[in-house]
């Protein structure tokens, strides 16, 4: 995801850092006050999925769906996600 990513971010005259794979929040924190975003990797597996969609149903008082059994194995990459994390001071 960093390759597909890097084109757009040093286009604009940034550059990526990789801070690893198991930041602590005290790191995450002190990036985050200096206002500089976090791409943060994640892989949504389907029984996260249907956890998710499960727990949005309920909030909204709607009908649980029927699990598609089809799809997407649980140890698959196929899932990947970026959430991007940002922040500075008040």
């Amino acid at each position: 995801m960093m390759e597909a990513v890097k084109p757009l971010v040093t286009g604009n005259g940034r550059a990526l850092k990789e801070i690893g794979t198991d930041p602590s929040i005290r790191l995450i924190s002190r990036y985050v006050d200096q206002g500089l975003p976090i791409f943060w990797h994640l892989t949504s597996t389907p029984s996260f999925q249907r956890t998710v969609n499960n727990n949005t149903a309920r909030r909204l008082g709607k009908p649980l769906k029927k699990p598609i059994l089809a799809g997407q194995s649980e140890d698959s990459q196929s899932g990947g996600h970026i959430c991007l994390i940002v922040g500075g001071r008040v």
